[in-house]
């Protein structure tokens, strides 16, 4: 290999890695982030440095799935050489960093039907306290997860190996 085929090989595979990290690395790495909150729901809890289970629900079933709205509504945003994780969901922050919810909300006037009378209730305002358990299934800043960083470190390495091997 002469000088000159030399330079311009590295200058390819330096825009390969240019090009890798601008546009396949975000759409790699935020499919490992959505295939790893996805596990965190089949798992019923939180992969972090060590596993965390969730607290359980009163009610029987999958913790966190009612519907599957939690779970599908998480999503990826592209830049160049990065990537942001979303779930625009209102109670989506509250179930993944956890805390207490004060809230007012309002009764309509109705009538309740008992056994063997019906009594008319007034609308009013209810004050409501509620508790929510941390149950993280998304990594945060202040929570990131090393299954997570090891993924797409792996990743990483490998996309990096194969621009680099040699012919």
């Amino acid at each position: 290999m002469t000088p000159e085929e030399f330079t311009k090989e590295i200058e390819r595979r330096a825009q390969e890695i240019r090009t890798y990290v601008n546009t396949k690395f975000p759409v790699q790495a935020g499919d490992t982030a959505l295939r790893f909150i996805n596990g965190n729901f089949r798992a019923q809890g939180w992969q972090g440095a060590s596993f965390q289970q969730w607290k359980p629900n009163k009610r029987k079933g999958t913790i966190l799935v009612k519907s599957g709205h939690l779970r599908s509504a998480s999503y990826y945003t592209i830049q160049p050489a990065q990537v942001t994780i979303k779930n625009t969901l209102p109670y989506a922050k509250i179930h993944n960093e956890g805390g207490v919810i004060n809230k007012t909300a309002t009764v309509r006037a109705h009538t309740r039907r008992g056994r063997r009378k019906e009594t008319y209730v007034k609308s009013h305002t209810r004050r409501m306290n509620l508790t929510v358990p941390k149950r993280q299934f998304a990594p945060s800043a202040s929570s990131p997860s090393p299954v997570l960083n090891n993924a797409i470190v792996r990743r990483i390495d490998s996309e990096i190996k194969r621009i680099f091997k040699i012919n």
